[in-house]
């Protein structure tokens, strides 16, 4: 597999859009981003790696963090079933 210029958390956090997203039901958002390439980002748990169209995800109160140390990838099919986009 082929792997995206963004392989550490301080690359995507710059040069992904990211857009406010809420969970269904009622939770704490998220702020995510979709990635349109295969990438690998570094969590405090270990590398994680993504495919095509998948989303990376931090919590919503990491918002102002541009290197949070929470960070994890959601399937697009599980990102779009759990969560809703939030209108500015």
């Amino acid at each position: 597999m082929e792997v995206g210029k963004c392989v550490r958390t301080r690359c995507w956090t710059r040069d992904l859009p990211w857009g406010r997203y809420a969970p269904r039901p009622d939770a704490e958002g998220v702020m995510a981003a979709q990635v349109t390439h295969p990438f690998r980002v570094e969590a405090k748990w270990g590398t994680l790696s993504g495919k095509v169209g998948d989303y990376v995800a931090k919590n919503f109160r990491d918002r102002d963090v541009a290197y949070p140390e929470d960070v994890w990838i959601v399937d697009q099919e599980l990102f779009r079933a759990t969560y809703e986009p939030v209108k500015p």
